[in-house]
């Protein structure tokens, strides 16, 4: 018996426990295990007929958040949203249930950041809860989102949704969404219509990256451009890419053997002459 359990729990039916805390956690509870509370409010396996119920002092603190953390190996930031949510609901637990200890003890700092990120999520669509639940998103995912009150996003949670994009496409599309917004662009204009395949994601948040900055992608073309008239090594592929907010040369080479590397090395020593060239003229003007 680990030193938390100050004695065995009562098996009880849960007709005789609360619900109300049920935040549907994305983990299953097996079916044939009893559900588990404290003080009679149901914690895990909301949907069992019995439950085992841990009777706690008001003030053990300690004890209450190790035998919920000992149920749920880990917690999305959207499921943590929705335990908030519940736990303020129930006025008759809301006194002793240990809310904030519980936060911290998932590793999560509940600050006023926090709590306004919270509210955000909890303002989702069930689905879009579940979204991101499942892929984990985290505090600073959501930002975005406390700059949006009053945006209509409906459209992007359902796109998002259906169309399974990935973690990074969604994070991405939210922020440019959201900027597009605030700058004054109408849904129409950025093309925010439910796309029918999964593969017009990636086109649409680069057309997103163009409206968002016009200029900035004028410049990475003219220099896409110019990269290309490059006399690059043999099979070599290059290209101007941009990872985050740095731009640069992606190069992709195929080495067969030693002596193709050396023709290599001379060519991109070529290269690197014209664009010191090229930079020089530039500065001297």
């Amino acid at each position: 018996m680990s030193n938390w359990q100050i004695g065995p729990p009562q098996l009880i039916a849960i007709s005789q426990c609360t619900k109300g805390l049920d935040f549907s956690p994305l983990a299953h509870w097996p079916q044939g295990l009893p559900a588990v509370a404290i003080n009679k409010l149901i914690i895990a396996g909301f949907n069992q007929d019995l439950a085992f119920n841990h009777e706690v002092e008001l003030n053990q603190t300690d004890t209450m958040v190790k035998i919920f953390r000992s149920l749920y190996s880990d917690l999305s930031l959207a499921e943590i949203a929705r335990l908030c949510q519940r736990a303020q609901q129930i006025e008759k637990f809301a006194t002793w249930f240990p809310l904030e200890p519980l936060i911290s003890a998932f590793g999560l700092q509940p600050s006023a950041f926090f709590y306004q990120v919270i509210d955000a999520i909890q303002s989702l669509p069930i689905p879009m809860q579940n979204w991101c639940a499942e892929k984990k998103l985290g505090a600073q995912d959501f930002a975005p989102l406390l700059a949006a009150k009053g945006l209509d996003l409906s459209q992007l949670w359902q796109n998002v949704v259906s169309l399974s994009f990935s973690r990074s496409q969604a994070v991405l599309a939210l922020e440019l969404v959201v900027d597009l917004f605030l700058l004054g662009r109408t849904a129409k204009e950025i093309g925010l219509e439910k796309m029918a395949w999964r593969a017009e994601v990636d086109p649409w948040i680069e057309s997103l990256k163009v409206h968002r900055f016009p200029e900035t992608y004028r410049r990475d073309q003219q220099t896409e451009a110019k990269m290309k008239e490059l006399p690059w090594p043999g099979t070599g592929q290059a290209r101007w890419a941009r990872q985050g907010d740095r731009a640069g040369i992606e190069l992709k080479l195929f080495v067969s053997q030693p002596s193709d590397l050396k023709k290599y090395i001379q060519s991109l020593r070529q290269i690197q002459e014209l664009l010191e060239n090229e930079t020089d003229m530039k500065t001297s003007h």
